[in-house]
């Protein structure tokens, strides 16, 4: 994959963690904990070029 495209799948990659997250802390059942972990899971899988982890709701 060429750096464009890298580039490209990061964002895309981190604008539908953006909205799952907005969407998660916006019920009033959440757990912020887990956002935050999974939030910190996430970004590090896509800084090692990993899957990001499936969200925990």
């Amino acid at each position: 994959m060429n750096t464009a495209a890298e580039l490209a799948a990061l964002r895309a990659a981190l604008g539908d963690l953006a909205a799952w997250a907005y969407v998660a802390l916006d019920r009033e059942d959440t757990d912020r904990q887990y956002v935050a972990e999974h939030l910190r899971d996430a970004i590090e899988a896509l800084a090692n070029g990993d899957e990001i982890p499936t969200a925990p709701f």
